[in-house]
C-alpha cells in the first residue's frame, strides 16, 4: 500500500501582487516547516535552472549555487526523504 501526504499551500499563501500567471509562492512559515516535518514520507523535488543554479546564456557553464547539493544530499539522508533535481537539460 502506497501511502501519501501532500502538503500543498493554500491559495492565499500566493503572492497576489505577482503578475498574472506568475503565481509567486510566499516563504514557508514555522506552520509550513511543522507540516512538513511531519509528513510520513516527503519528496523534495527542486528545479534546476533558475532554482539551485542562477539562469545564464551559456547553460553548460553554470553551476549550482554554494550550498544547494550540499542541502539537498542532507535532506536525502534524513528518515523517509527523497530529494531530486529536475530539470529540461539533456542528460547528455
Amino acid at each position: 500500500m502506497i501511502r501519501t501526504h501532500v502538503v500543498a499551500p493554500p491559495p492565499s499563501s500566493f503572492d497576489s501582487s505577482a503578475p498574472a500567471g506568475s503565481a509567486a509562492p510566499r516563504p514557508l512559515t514555522d506552520q509550513d516547516i511543522v507540516s512538513l516535518a511531519a509528513a510520513p514520507d516527503l519528496l523534495v523535488a527542486m528545479d534546476f535552472d533558475g532554482t539551485l543554479a542562477h539562469f545564464s546564456d551559456d547553460p553548460y557553464g553554470v553551476r549550482a549555487i554554494d550550498g544547494a547539493i550540499d542541502a539537498l544530499t542532507e535532506l536525502a539522508a534524513a528518515p523517509h526523504t527523497t530529494a531530486m533535481v529536475i530539470s529540461g537539460r539533456n542528460m547528455d
